[in-house]
């Protein structure tokens, strides 16, 4: 396999991050129906936690769907790349002017995916399961049920954007 450059690396990042931007985000009717149907209020601060969460289940069912289409250095390069990028909407979003925001930013979903991995090792667990399971520890007051539900429609959401395809179609699959 011959290895991309750090501009095709890059680009094809620059594909991805801001899907799984838009993706990754929590749905108001998802909210609603919790509170309508629940009687579950979801807080502003459980909606950004779970934003994370799915960001960082994102980028690590990307990096395991392409993995072996790419090399170790290659998926390394592409996951910091896509968190770059990512980070970058999210201070934009946020229209933070504080210089230690991408920091910041990047350090909780690089800690969420670092925390994760290790869980994912130490547990045998899939990545889907590991993140199931935080989700579960998290929002104790959502019915399981529900969590699973949400978790299962970001993963087929995730999945029917093929980035396989998107590789092999971009002409970066050697």
């Amino acid at each position: 396999m011959t290895e991309r450059s750090n501009e095709e690396i890059e680009e094809l990042a620059g594909e991805i991050a801001p899907v799984l931007f838009a993706y990754a985000t929590v749905s108001d009717n998802w909210v609603n129906q919790l509170k309508t149907y629940q009687n579950i209020s979801v807080t502003e601060e459980n909606v950004g936690t779970m934003y994370f969460y799915t960001i960082a289940l994102y980028i690590e069912l990307v990096i395991a769907r392409i993995g072996d289409l790419t090399t170790p250095k290659e998926k390394t390069k592409l996951e910091v790349e896509i968190i770059k990028l990512i980070v970058r909407m999210m201070v934009l979003i946020s229209d933070s002017r504080d210089p230690k925001a991408n920091k910041e930013i990047a350090k909780v979903i690089v800690d969420t995916i670092a925390g994760h991995r290790k869980a994912e090792t130490k547990h045998k667990q899939t990545i889907f399961n590991t993140y199931l399971a935080t989700f579960f520890e998290t929002y104790t007051q959502v019915p399981k049920e529900y969590l699973s539900a949400y978790l299962e429609d970001k993963v087929k959401l995730l999945e029917e954007k093929n980035f396989r395809k998107l590789l092999t179609k971009s002409g970066l699959v050697f």
